[in-house]
């Protein structure tokens, strides 16, 4: 290739200027950083409707359901280690699980017809029911009473990972900065380049 064409080329690369390109670079970016937040925040919008859904024993599923189509969508929408924990769903269930003992037909009901009795009165299952169910336990356990059948807490715990990209605003708008980045990058590059085979062949 000779000196005119190198010319030619390392003029058109002029045309195309680092500062500009730089500037589209950084605005991408903040537009992505804005959209991942924006994300993040639905997110924590959708968990908090299925903590107010769990509470009110009302349209549980639907709730979780939108929580988790949405995070498994989005990037930046993961919900963290600990993800979401139904602690009053779990309450509900272990203390139906209590109630069912009691009633049923079992040798031990009338011991854990009592214990439910002399718990309840001690302790409302709904406002302490960490004390209610430590009462019922601790009764069944010092009649000698097989343990009562209870529901596993991991039961009521969830958890959705969001994927590492996704199709949405963010996504898209940082995929454009990382293809303007290298072109940033290549641009730079071939610019430097440029530069020392003209000057080496002065």
């Amino acid at each position: 290739m000779n000196k005119r064409a190198l010319h030619h080329m390392l003029v058109g690369l002029r045309q195309l200027r680092v500062r500009e390109l730089t500037i589209l670079f950084v605005a991408l970016v903040l537009i992505g950083a804005f959209f991942l937040r924006q994300n993040n925040l639905h997110m924590i919008t959708l968990r908090n409707r299925v903590l107010q859904a769990d509470e009110q024993n009302k349209d549980i599923p639907k709730a979780l359901a939108n929580l988790h189509n949405y995070v498994v969508a989005h990037m930046n929408a993961s919900m963290g280690d600990q993800g979401i924990y139904l602690e009053h769903s779990y309450h509900r269930s272990y203390a139906a699980a209590i109630t069912a003992a009691a009633q049923g037909g079992s040798d031990s009901a009338v011991i854990y017809q009592n214990a439910e009795k002399v718990c309840k009165a001690q302790f409302d299952p709904d406002a302490a029911f960490l004390s209610y169910a430590q009462c019922a336990v601790a009764k069944v356990a010092a009649s000698g009473a097989p343990p009562i059948s209870t529901p596993s807490a991991d039961l009521y715990r969830f958890n959705f990972v969001a994927p590492a990209w996704s199709p949405d605003l963010a996504g898209f708008t940082l995929l454009t900065a990382v293809l303007v980045g290298i072109l940033l990058v290549g641009q730079m590059v071939l610019r430097a380049v440029l530069y020392t085979v003209l000057r080496a062949n002065r």
